[in-house]
């Protein structure tokens, strides 16, 4: 499992902002298909901004993956590819996932975003 969770203190939604590709936002990411999704806060004591990127692999079974968020009892955005429908695996099969994730200085936007989302999914 792949997932940010924000600190206690942080707790809620409003203590920072969820985005995916496609310009969703906030909680109408639950559940939508996404081949990223970014979650942009304020630290305790510097009140710095930093994001935190977590990018679907295009390898990845059901890319672009379904993605979990809540903001109660604290803030949390994960991938979440059996969202809506289980995944089964035979006996001995493996399953593989990838994912990048990108942390970065202040507040990125949605287009800074999709332009380091894209270098991933096409490195050449």
């Amino acid at each position: 499992m792949t997932c940010v969770r924000v600190a206690a203190a942080d707790a809620g939604l409003g203590a920072g902002k969820i985005q995916a590709a496609g310009a969703l936002e906030g909680p109408d990411v639950m559940g939508r298909r996404a081949s990223w999704l970014a979650f942009s806060g304020r630290h305790d004591t510097s009140l710095a901004t930093s994001t935190v990127v977590l990018v679907d692999d295009p390898g990845n079974p059901r890319h672009p993956t379904q993605w979990f968020v809540r903001e109660d009892p604290y803030a949390c955005a994960g991938a979440a590819f059996t969202f809506d429908r289980p995944y089964v695996l035979e006996p001995g099969e493996r399953l593989r996932q990838r994912y990048r994730v990108i942390v970065a200085c202040g507040e990125l936007e949605g287009d800074r975003i999709e332009e380091r989302a894209a270098r991933y999914a096409s490195p050449d």
